[in-house]
């Protein structure tokens, strides 16, 4: 009877350590899954920023420079004469927003402010996460203007 207890309790005890081992395995994938959705997510956000940025550095140059002319350009864009930029809103899911609507549906901002420097137009280009306060992507193209300086 003692070594029938005895293999009871082996074979409970081998029964136990094998529910821990594939519990930490479970706890493991489960950590690797999550780590690879934020991970695919935050590829899917630069991306996109990447994407939108662009464009509107090739619009600045199609347009010689011209802030204005980058509404006809670029869909969704705001033009604001007295910062010399150009700002587009976009929601979670990357569409474009109107600007009354950003305040409640709002997530993204693509930026750009132009400079001048001799005759040199720089238009410093910002992708942000306007939720969490961080820039995601930012690039700043330079032209000289067809016809010279302005």
């Amino acid at each position: 009877m003692s070594n029938a207890n005895s293999k009871a309790s082996l074979f409970l005890m081998e029964l136990i350590m094998s529910i821990l081992f594939f519990s930490l395995s479970a706890a493991v994938c489960v950590q690797l899954f999550v780590e690879s959705h934020t991970l695919s997510q935050e590829s899917l956000r630069l991306n996109y920023a990447v994407i939108a940025s662009e464009s509107m550095a090739e619009a600045f140059y199609n347009t010689n420079g011209d802030l204005a002319g980058l509404k006809g350009i670029l869909d969704g864009a705001y033009y604001n004469e007295a910062r010399h930029s150009v700002s587009i809103y976009y929601d979670a899911d990357f569409r474009s927003l109107d600007i009354n609507d950003f305040t409640y549906h709002g997530r993204y901002v693509l930026t750009g402010v132009l400079s001048e420097d001799d005759g040199l137009l720089t238009l410093t280009i910002r992708y942000t996460d306007h939720k969490a306060k961080k820039e995601i992507y930012s690039i700043a193209p330079v032209l000289y203007p067809k016809g010279g300086a302005r």
